[in-house]
């Protein structure tokens, strides 16, 4: 396995999602909008940063709370879903990214994502 740069990896994904939220915008999403998912970030760093996460535990919650919203754009009932399913689109539109996030980890994210 190659020595991952989680950082590295989160932040492309930020810039990933915060393009989504600019191609993807939708006035009926009043609350759930990108101002939000930036608080739930940040609120997800603060909690990881307390319980002193490792790089790979932060990076699979701050990844999760990136993508969990973008579900709303598809099915607001189900945003969880399918934030977890834009999150795997990327992962294999981005074949790069396939080879330094493993099976364990990508299914921890989606599974993160799903939460509501």
């Amino acid at each position: 396995m190659p020595n991952i740069n989680y950082k590295q990896k989160l932040l492309e994904f930020k810039i990933f999602v915060l393009e989504y939220f600019k191609t993807h915008q939708d006035e009926k999403l009043i609350y759930h909008n990108l101002n939000h998912t930036n608080s739930v970030v940040n609120a997800n760093m603060k909690i990881a940063n307390h319980y002193q996460l490792n790089d790979k535990y932060f990076f699979i919650v701050c990844t999760g709370a990136w993508f969990h919203e973008t579900g709303y754009f598809e099915d607001i009932q189900n945003h969880g879903q399918k934030g977890a399913t834009v999150k795997r689109k990327l992962m294999h539109k981005e074949i790069a990214m396939l080879y330094s996030i493993d099976q364990s980890e990508n299914e921890s994210i989606s599974a993160y994502c799903k939460l509501s």
